[in-house]
């Protein structure tokens, strides 16, 4: 029971028994006084009508004395009046039988008034001649009895209810700051900072939530401090310094990444931009000299780069940029790298330099998910150096390009029909296989023949075909379908697109779908969803935990920068992205110390880290050794064909 509950049984407890008291001690003067009032009123009349009875002239005369005694009896406030001699004989009497009408007779039971009597001597001269005896009627006052107990009950519910009231609504003011510290102490156990500005006037909870804010500020401060921490780790390993770019580790940390994503099926770019000459840049004019020139080179190619969502613009050694375009097509690029060579001598003229001192080439290739990285490198590198050997601004070397023309009908029928395979990988606990933390769901179509196409095949039909919300809700319905038969705990994991994040509708039946799925389903969206759609993230993460579903973030950790934000999302989990474990498994200590703070920074904050991408025994054992108790990827546990029809 509730503290203002308990507070408010005893406080009108403590009220109800007063006015009982109170009720019971008016009920009992009144009934006093009315008893005093029977026996007063039946003396009274005695001693009168003794008075009146002896002047009558013949004190034989009985007929007078009847009808004096029939008078004062007619008035009806009298039981019983008896006139007998001196020998007790009696001579007249009038009797009124006891019957109280309109009045419960378990209150007559409960109220004791007797009915009061008096005698009084009738006379003639000096001699007794007989005695009158008057017995009241108790019902008028047990009539006046029962009217003043009714008026005393209205007052006491009145009064009941109006101290309940006040004391309700003084105890929900008194109490307020209470709940408001529960509240507050909730959010410190799910790893949010609250702070309350408005404090009690009550000195003892004002104390209280001073110290609650202190330790609110103190944990905010911590939290901070090891975010931080962990953004100066990242600048160290991933930053160059020059250029405030992310370097060659961060390069690669992002190319791995893009390359085993699957949502990464259209084809993206690759571009390097080379300086040539920049040795001799640095012997003539001085390395302070050449790392302007690079800066200036950097910030010409920054402002394109910001243009795409998911690019990345880095530093890949030192006389060269590359720049990442996950889902933008080379023949989209290459224009604009033209636009920005022909720039690039504006740009020295600020520097004091002749644009033959400092000339400028570009490669551009292609990519999707699931190419090797040496063959992506090996393209662009190759590209770069026709671009130098024929002095080209921009050389552009595409890979072998599928048809996917022939996959349209294909793609076509299999979304008509239906034909949708679901493989689900499950993430491990990294000592006991057998606790799992989610299932991560894959999509994939399947042909007439029974043959499964991958993402990177059907992925650029479905958009050229307009039907990527259509397979967007045919993967969720078969993800609901399965989640509804299983009887399992474990959620699945499922990606959230763009589409999902941003249509309003298919967000709407999805949630619907949710509510009754609760706990089975978890939504994983890519980390810079957090940079490019905030407000729609924080909406949809609302929504979601509303509705009773997990979020968590894939992909975590490419994006420099400090995250802040983790404590006020707080996501159920976040998976690290894939590129860090060649890094790891090289003994890079800058990459160690990043992961390492990322883990600890996720613990205080209660949420669970996952390294993906385990692909054998010594990628595990680095994670385990610092301390990351969730793996996924192919050394752990392979995706495996979910049975939609069990």
């Amino acid at each position: 029971m509730s503290l203002k509950k308990q507070l408010m049984l005893f406080i009108n407890g403590v009220v109800i028994v007063l006015l009982a008291a109170t009720f019971w001690i008016n009920l009992d003067n009144t009934r006093s006084f009315l008893q005093h009032q029977l026996e007063s009123h039946a003396q009274d009349t005695a001693t009168s009508l003794g008075l009146t009875l002896s002047h009558v002239a013949d004190p034989n005369d009985v007929a007078t004395m009847e009808t004096i005694i029939n008078a004062i009896f007619d008035r009806g406030y009298y039981r019983e009046i008896t006139l007998t001699d001196p020998d007790g004989k009696v001579l007249y009497k009038r009797e009124n039988p006891l019957r109280i009408e309109g009045i419960p007779s378990w209150f007559i039971n409960h109220i004791d008034l007797h009915p009061a009597s008096a005698e009084a001597y009738v006379v003639a001269g000096w001699i007794p001649i007989g005695h009158v005896k008057v017995v009241s009627h108790p019902g008028y006052a047990y009539a006046e009895l029962w009217q003043s107990f009714l008026n005393l009950l209205k007052l006491f519910v009145i009064i009941t209810l109006a101290s309940s009231i006040i004391v309700l609504l003084y105890l929900k003011k008194l109490l307020a700051p209470l709940q408001k510290l529960v509240d507050q102490a909730r959010s410190i156990v799910q790893r949010r900072f609250v702070y309350q500005k408005e404090l009690p006037k009550t000195p003892e909870l004002r104390q209280v939530v001073i110290a609650i804010n202190s330790m609110v500020e103190r944990l905010k401060t911590i939290f901070e401090r090891e975010a931080r921490h962990t953004a100066e780790l990242q600048k160290l390993a991933y930053t160059d310094e020059v250029t405030g770019l992310g370097n060659r580790a961060h390069f690669e940390v992002i190319l791995n990444s893009t390359l085993s994503d699957d949502a990464n099926a259209l084809p993206g770019s690759l571009v390097i931009v080379h300086l040539d000459d920049l040795k001799k840049i640095n012997s003539e004019h001085g390395y302070l000299k050449g790392n302007a020139v690079m800066k200036a080179l950097a910030d010409l190619f920054s402002d394109l780069a910001s243009r795409y969502p998911q690019s990345t613009l880095a530093r890949i050694n030192g006389a060269e940029v590359a720049i990442l375009l996950p889902q933008v097509p080379t023949h989209q690029i290459v224009e604009a790298i033209e636009q920005r060579i022909q720039q690039w001598p504006e740009r020295l003229k600020d520097l004091l330099l002749s644009p033959s001192e400092a000339v400028v080439y570009a490669a551009v290739t292609d990519f999707r998910a699931g190419e090797h990285k040496a063959d992506v490198l090996g393209r662009v590198d190759h590209a770069l150096k026709t671009a130098r050997d024929r002095h080209l601004k921009v050389c552009v070397q595409a890979a072998v390009a599928e048809e996917n023309q022939d996959f349209v009908p294909v793609v076509r029928d299999a979304l008509e029909r239906g034909r949708l395979i679901l493989l689900g990988q499950p993430t491990v606990h990294a000592e006991d296989a057998r606790r799992l933390h989610d299932i991560e769901i894959y999509a994939r179509l399947q042909d007439d023949q029974g043959n499964l196409l991958e993402a990177r095949r059907f992925i650029p039909v479905l958009k050229a075909l307009g039907a990527e919300g259509e397979f967007d809700r045919l993967v969720l319905s078969k993800v609901f379908e399965h989640a509804s038969r299983q009887q399992r705990t474990v959620p699945f994991a499922v990606n959230v697109t763009e589409r999902v994040l941003l249509d309003g509708d298919l967000q709407h039946w999805l949630l619907r779908q949710l509510k009754t799925h609760q706990r089975s389903i978890a939504f994983e969206m890519p980390e810079y969803f957090l940079e490019q759609h905030a407000s729609a993230c924080q909406d949809f993460m609302a929504r979601v935990r509303e509705a009773g579903g997990l979020v968590g973030f894939d992909g975590f950790g490419r994006e420099l920068g400090e995250r802040h934000d983790l404590h006020a999302l707080q996501p159920d989990y976040v998976k690290l992205a894939h590129g860090f474990i060649k890094p790891l498994l090289q003994g890079d200590e800058k990459t160690q110390a990043y992961l390492a703070s990322i883990l600890e920074m996720t613990e205080n904050l209660g949420i669970d880290v996952i390294a993906t991408g385990i692909e054998s025994q010594e990628a595990a054992e680095a994670f385990r050794v610092l301390g990351y108790e969730w793996l996924q990827g192919r050394y752990m546990a392979d995706a495996e064909r979910l049975n939609t029809d069990e």
